[in-house]
């Protein structure tokens, strides 16, 4: 038995083992066919069927005139739920479009917001929407802060097949045709001379030479396009005249301009200003809503260059129906976009002697070299246009290295609240002791949001950030002696001080000025114009005068010479200087009218209570071209004797530009409108 048992055993094993080997054979041969229908399904073989065929026998090409058998559509959508779900969103577009003209101003108002922010459209969708808003919808939607530009219609493509010279010539018929409409003698000479042959240069006089140098531009194979817009600024700038380019249609050429040079800055500069101030005349928005002009005012509304946002913001803010506009040199800095809360204090912002909205109220560096009068009246120098990034927070893709970096962040920020932090530009004399402003607590720094780029309009980058209920206005005038004057009977090279501010005090009341609380920002000359727009108001019998000195709840002076200057007779080489702005025979020291425009401000604020608040500079302000330096005003001329007065250690230029929103000089007007903000009215 032992024995038959034994032999037993082998059989099992070859049994055992037979079945194994067959099992792992069928095993490898269902994997093997698994393997082969995955890669089957993942790579179509028949391609490479095809492409061997293709190579053994290639297609014959078609003869030329022969038509092809099909064509190729572009894919569509298969997926009914996909194409329900979109007709859907079109169907509310298009109820949304409807609801924009509803006599509810909370319905049209929340009607437009929805239809702002309607998304993920096809270009088809997005193109049928666009021509069915109507230029009223369009100029509210251009004005809304996250609006798809797809809503807005695009320029037309009417000069597509033109060439460069074509566009000029185009360009040259548009400025002889305004021209014979208009007496505007220097647009004449511009256009007679801006193609002159070499033997007419004797023609020119020697006053003659900015026109020769245009017209050496086109001999030398420059690129005239660009002085010749500037002729065209130049003639819509004037009101009278404006309404001549309006009748000519113009913005189809404008627009086409746009696109071939869209990546020349002063190009757009010079546009932009030319639409904003025909913006003026209401009757031009069907023609800037069929061109495409609404939907380039929207992208130009979000440039980083501020000679460019801040015209298209003044340009659509003056299309939109409202009773107030923005004429002349009015610029609305503050709020941009549709605001559903009305302002509670009006804030104005004054430049002074050869300076700007785009160059006056800019932040100053802490390396700054200190800024030469005479390089002022060029303001492309220190306006470069793109805001310039500061150092960005460090970020990391690792989650433990961004917990270490926050926690750092967060002890360093526990160690500053221990210390007492003092403000930069500090005054070294006032009339104010130490707790009137001249540090604050270290807890404190971590509410004062500092943004991550350098501005070059800091009442519209940081005030409104950090005082809300504001509209903010930068007023504008001329300073500077106008590549114009020389040639131009429509522009007065010569302007006292009386003329300038009631012709500032007509366009701030257009623009709804002295129905609110008013807070006056000035610099320089800026104050002088402030304080007779007061005592002309003060002394009218005009119900909306008395309103606006009533409404006046605070000024602010940076360095105003309220007794005058000794720049207006201090040699020669300062009087040249001046030629090259207005006419400044009031700002000598001294001046008759300069003392008694200050005694009637005086008495107002003794029936008026204004706050007021006085910078002085102590450093003397350089004339690099002229090879001298001297202190533009005096803490005796520049002191009102009146509110709060400090002594800053800046320059004239200087004193204007705060370091930082840590510097005295910007947290003192701060603290100022946030109080006036704060008080019942």
């Amino acid at each position: 038995m032992m024995i038959k048992n034994k032999m037993k055993y082998p059989r099992y094993i070859k049994f055992g083992c037979g079945t194994l080997i067959v099992s792992s054979i069928g095993w490898m041969v269902c994997q093997i066919r698994s393997t082969k229908d995955i890669l089957s399904n993942a790579i179509d073989l028949s391609v490479l069927k095809l492409w061997e065929t293709r190579m053994e026998n290639p297609l014959k090409l078609p003869a030329e005139n022969t038509k092809p058998e099909y064509i190729i559509l572009n894919d569509l959508k298969t997926d009914n739920l996909s194409r329900i779900w979109d007709s859907l969103k079109f169907t509310v577009a298009e109820k949304l479009i409807g609801l924009c003209h509803n006599e509810n101003d909370f319905v049209r108002i929340k009607a437009l917001v929805s239809l702002g922010k309607i998304r993920n459209l096809d270009h088809g969708h997005f193109s049928v929407l666009s021509n069915m808003i109507d230029k009223d919808i369009a100029v509210r939607l251009a004005r809304l802060r996250d609006v798809d530009l797809r809503l807005l219609k695009e320029p037309p493509l009417k000069y597509l097949k033109y060439d460069h010279s074509m566009i000029v010539n185009e360009m040259k018929d548009l400025l002889l045709d305004l021209s014979e409409m208009s007496n505007h003698s220097c647009l004449e000479y511009f256009v007679s001379n801006a193609f002159f042959n070499a033997e007419d240069s004797n023609r020119f006089v020697d006053n003659d030479t900015t026109l020769v140098e245009i017209a050496k531009i086109g001999q030398n194979g420059q690129d005239i396009l660009p002085v010749c817009l500037e002729s065209l600024l130049h003639h819509a700038s004037i009101e009278v005249f404006a309404e001549d380019i309006v009748k000519m249609n113009a913005f189809s050429l404008l627009s086409e301009i746009h696109s071939r040079f869209i990546e020349d800055i002063n190009v757009n500069v010079t546009l932009c200003r030319i639409i904003s101030y025909l913006s003026l005349h209401k009757e031009v928005l069907e023609e800037l809503h069929t061109t495409g002009w609404i939907r380039i005012l929207a992208e130009w509304m979000k440039h980083d260059d501020v000679r460019i946002s801040i015209p298209a913001t003044r340009a659509l803010a003056n299309l939109e129906e409202k009773e107030e506009s923005y004429k002349g040199y009015i610029y609305l800095l503050h709020p941009n976009y549709i605001n559903k809360r009305e302002p509670k204090v009006d804030v104005v912002f004054v430049h002074g002697l050869l300076g700007g909205v785009f160059f006056t109220w800019r932040q100053r560096t802490k390396n700054d070299s200190t800024i030469g009068l005479l390089e002022s009246v060029s303001q492309t120098i220190f306006m470069p246009g793109n805001r310039k990034k500061k150092q960005k927070n460090i970020q990391s893709s690792e989650p433990h290295t961004m917990q270490y970096i926050r926690d750092f962040e967060e002890d360093d920020l526990n160690e500053v609240k221990d210390y007492e932090v003092v403000l930069e530009d500090i005054p070294t004399n006032g009339s104010c002791t130490a707790s009137c402003g001249y540090s604050f607590e270290g807890d404190k720094l971590a509410s004062v949001e500092d943004n991550d780029y350098f501005t070059y309009c800091w009442p519209r980058d940081w005030l409104a950030e950090d005082c809300s209920d504001l509209r903010i206005i930068g007023a504008n005038y001329d300073t500077t002696l106008s590549k114009w004057y020389s040639f131009c009977p429509h522009i007065s090279g010569k302007t006292n001080i009386e003329e300038q501010s009631l012709k500032l005090l007509n366009n701030l009341l257009q623009a709804g000025i002295g129905k609110r609380p008013v807070v006056w920002v000035t610099h320089s000359m800026g104050g002088l114009l402030v304080k007779n727009i007061l005592c002309e108001a003060f002394h009218s019998s005009d119900s909306r005068l008395h309103e606006l000195v009533e409404n006046t709840k605070g000024i602010v002076f940076y360095s105003t010479p309220h007794l005058g200057s000794n720049l207006a007779t201090f040699n020669p080489a300062s009087q040249l200087v001046l030629r090259l702005s207005i006419e400044v025979q009031d700002l000598r020291e001294g001046s008759p009218f300069l003392l008694e425009l200050h005694d009637k401000f005086l008495k107002i604020l003794e029936s008026v209570p204004i706050k007021v608040i006085t910078f002085v500079e102590t450093k003397k302000t350089v004339f690099t071209a002229l090879k001298f330096n001297f202190q533009l005003v005096t803490p005796e001329s520049g002191n009102t004797g009146s509110g709060e007065y400090y002594e800053i250690p800046l320059d004239h230029l200087s004193i204007c530009k705060p370091v930082s929103r840590y510097s005295f000089l910007y947290r003192k007007v701060l603290t100022l409108i946030r109080d006036i903000v704060k008080t019942p009215q």
